[in-house]
């Protein structure tokens, strides 16, 4: 690990250790750099992604639904 002043190696206090080790760690988690990955702007995307994923579904229901309605009104006497 190293610190963000001069890059030199930091070793952990015991007591950091123990406590992440264990995952009962009430402190929070120092910061030693930029996270990792990089994070990005993609939520604009994936809303509209699953919005018109969610359209074309509704739509395709839909259909069948009026087909099915529409073969069984023409096929009745």
């Amino acid at each position: 690990m190293r610190n963000q002043d001069g890059g030199k190696k930091v070793k952990p206090t015991e007591k950091w250790d123990n406590d992440w080790s264990l995952g009962n760690n009430d402190e929070e988690m120092p910061d030693w750099g930029e996270k990792w990955p990089p994070e990005t702007d993609t939520g604009w995307f994936l809303k509209v992604l699953f919005g018109l994923s969610l359209l074309i579904v509704l739509f395709l229901i839909y259909g069948i639904i009026e087909y099915q309605w529409l073969k069984h009104i023409f096929s009745t006497p």
